[in-house]
């Protein structure tokens, strides 16, 4: 299954494509495709529950880098037309990220 030329993308911090890119050394080892651990499809609509590891090697949401490894969960909701995906939004759990990694949210 491909994107549509017209896909719309609501992906308020995607980590697992964003901060991949351009080595950028924020996070590395990052898992290429994330594990689906559950699925629904309901007429259109896919939702999908994923997981994915890696470790981070930068600095990440103002946090300095940490050595440490993660497992980050992530929501995904996407709307199929024709067999292609029109519509996604993303969810990740930055926040828990943030915990594993031993960051401080109280400054």
């Amino acid at each position: 299954m491909g994107w549509a030329t017209s896909a719309s993308g609501h992906r308020p911090g995607l980590i697992v494509q964003v901060q991949r890119t351009g080595g950028r050394g924020r996070l590395s080892d990052l898992d290429e495709v994330p594990i689906p651990e559950d699925l629904v499809v309901a007429g259109d609509t896919v939702w999908t529950r994923n997981v994915a590891t890696g470790r981070n090697d930068g600095t990440f949401m103002s946090h300095p880098p940490t050595g440490r490894t993660f497992r980050i969960h992530v929501f995904d909701v996407i709307r199929v037309r024709g067999g292609r995906i029109v519509e996604h939004w993303g969810v990740p759990d930055r926040l828990g990220v943030l915990f594993q990694l031993g960051a401080s949210l109280i400054r």
